[in-house]
């Protein structure tokens, strides 16, 4: 479901954001795009632009549970994010090795990388010997959206010491900033009540990632060859994509993407998915502004 909407200034997007709250049940709601931005942006930041992905945002992130400290509070409400993470994280380790990675390189890409969609791109890359640096690069590309994330968070965070920003930093993604941004925009709660409810959320999603990456790399290292599943990896960036597909911009960056990739696929050094994600982004990012 697309739920999107246009307000006047910051106090109609909260009342946007409340009316949006208001109407989630008990099994929580999908909150796509601009609503969750307008919750999410601090005025006159970097995260204005901000688009994350979907997410299933559930009620109790509304108001403190009685009966569950914030870390517990954080696991479970985005306990039903998970159930489609898991899939996605077999997937990677099964295509990791595909592309002819061992089962120690192929799992290490999980806790080093944390990366969902670039650690799809990456290890795709590598299948193809795309230079190191144009791996590095596209990943930093795909991941530039985390600076923003970053940017969002901070405000609720600045006090936190330089240790706890680090791993903080480590374990953010698309989901645990969402559930996470929407709860401290509702809940008056703690610094210390906060970043237990952010690693809650967080170390959630990270234990389940590796644990379906690691039975990903146990699957695909029992699979015969004959047995080819390259097709993995493009079926999963499908799913990724079509449901982000939700205004005219993301319409725009998506078929400029698509369609520079097909066009730049003989560049040098693969170069060409770096390309077509590098022009897919400003194309987004210029639409939007008009």
């Amino acid at each position: 479901m697309v739920v999107s909407g246009d307000s006047e200034g910051g106090g109609a997007d909260r009342n946007g954001g409340r009316g949006l709250v208001d109407d989630v049940t008990a099994e929580g709601v999908d909150v796509l795009g601009h609503d969750l931005q307008k919750l999410a942006r601090p005025k006159e930041t970097i995260a204005n632009n901000l688009t994350p992905s979907p997410v299933i945002v559930p009620a109790s992130m509304t108001q403190p549970s009685a009966n569950r400290s914030p870390f517990p509070a954080g696991f479970f409400d985005i306990a039903p994010i998970l159930v489609g993470v898991f899939p996605f994280g077999l997937i990677a380790g099964i295509a990791a090795v595909e592309v002819g990675l061992d089962s120690i390189q192929a799992y290490a890409a999980s806790p080093i990388v944390f990366a969902g969609a670039a650690q799809l791109a990456m290890i795709d890359l590598i299948g193809r010997d795309a230079a190191p640096i144009v791996i590095v690069a596209t990943v930093l590309v795909i991941n530039a959206r985390m600076a923003m994330y970053s940017a969002a968070l901070a405000p609720a965070f600045r006090e936190l010491s330089p240790l706890r920003k680090a791993y903080g930093s480590y374990v953010i993604t698309d989901q645990s900033f969402a559930v996470s941004i929407v709860r401290f925009d509702r809940v008056d709660e703690t610094l210390s009540e906060r970043f237990s409810y952010y690693m809650g959320a967080s170390l959630g999603l990270w234990v389940t990632w590796q644990i379906s990456s690691l039975a990903g790399v146990i699957i695909g290292s029992g699979v015969p060859e004959e047995w080819s599943l390259d097709f993995a990896v493009p079926l999963v960036f499908m799913a990724l994509v079509f449901p982000a597909i939700k205004d005219r911009a993301s319409t725009i960056a998506a078929v400029t993407a698509a369609t520079s990739a097909v066009a730049f696929v003989s560049l040098p050094l693969n170069l060409g998915l770096l390309v077509a994600s590098g022009l897919g982004l400003v194309a987004g990012v210029i639409w939007s502004r008009e």
